[in-house]
């Protein structure tokens, strides 16, 4: 109940922290970060925009320890923000016209990490939507590995949570997963990992 109190404060304050010049600090930030998690769990959820927003601009950092930390974070609040929320939230965001290619790489990469931890029940009546994003994304994002990676692991996310009921949307899937396979000259191990999650989609439906 205390940090329920205090967590628009605290929140607040990490996501300052998350983005200062010292490593020292955000690592400390990070770390309080998943510590307040754990402890506001649901509660968490009234603060997903901010907390998504400092998701993604931390995920990438340059910094090894802080970025590991920053996804146990993601992987943590995934279990408290509903997919709706978190979904509607990165469609809005990544909708912007103002999003850079780097911002969308990051906010896809949010997504990735949120739905490898999500179970079917709650995926399933979210996948057109999120289909809607990895089209959106596909010819919004340079066709190079840092880039794919995250598009792929939305895909294989949807597919490895949902299973049978990407049924209805497989052709889409299949598209995005052909699309990638294609990419086998330039980007092999993504290619690789695509014809992989044609099999597992096959499969599933």
């Amino acid at each position: 109940a205390m940090v329920a109190e205090c967590l628009g404060l605290l929140v607040g304050e990490l996501v300052t922290e998350l983005s200062d010049w010292s490593v020292t600090t955000r690592n400390k930030a990070a770390a309080t970060l998943l510590n307040t998690i754990v402890y506001a769990e649901k509660h968490v959820a009234k603060h997903a925009e901010a907390l998504l927003g400092a998701f993604s601009k931390a995920c990438m950092d340059e910094e090894d320890a802080v970025a590991t930390k920053v996804d146990q974070c993601v992987r943590l609040a995934g279990a408290f923000i509903p997919p709706e929320l978190f979904i509607s939230v990165i469609e809005n965001t990544l909708r912007n016209s103002g999003a850079t290619a780097g911002s969308k790489k990051a906010w896809m990469a949010v997504l990735a990490t949120l739905l490898e931890g999500c179970g079917r029940e709650e995926v399933a009546p979210l996948l057109s939507k999120v289909c809607d994003i990895v089209s959106d994304m596909e010819t919004s994002l340079p066709e190079s590995e840092e880039f794919q990676i995250h598009i792929l692991r939305v895909v294989l996310g949807c597919i490895t949570a949902a299973g049978p009921d990407c049924g209805p949307l497989r052709r889409r899937f299949f598209i995005a997963l052909l699309r990638i396979q294609a990419m086998s000259r330039t980007l092999p191990t993504l290619a690789s990992r695509a014809t992989a999650g044609i099999a597992a989609l096959a499969s599933a439906v």
